[in-house]
């Protein structure tokens, strides 16, 4: 895996899985690429401050169609400990993460 690349999940169906967590002492701006491999599904992305349990108040995208074969690109700025978390309706989705520079933001 580069040094680049946060994180890759090919998502289990209907699970909700950690994709990325902030470390200690940084901040981080995440650029998340979700893939459809299939056909149209649906998805959720949620952002857990501190990596609080799950809660309805942290999603961002929920039960969000995605057409088949398409890529969503988005950005997410975070806090230390921050933790992403992505949803697929079907095993058809994989995830990758990056920094949006070739560099974290430093220390905090």
């Amino acid at each position: 895996m580069s040094e680049f690349v946060k994180s890759q999940f090919a998502l289990a169906a209907t699970t909700l899985t950690d994709i990325y967590t902030c470390p200690p002492g940084r901040k981080v701006d995440i650029v998340l690429y979700l893939c459809n491999r299939g056909g149209a599904t649906t998805f959720r992305i949620s952002i857990a401050k501190d990596g609080a349990a799950n809660a309805n108040s942290q999603y961002i995208y929920y039960d969000t169609v995605i057409a088949a074969n398409t890529t969503l690109r988005e950005a997410f700025p975070l806090n230390e400990g921050d933790v992403i978390r992505a949803y697929a309706g079907s095993a058809d989705l994989s995830v990758n993460t990056f920094p949006d520079s070739s560099d974290e933001i430093a220390t905090i």
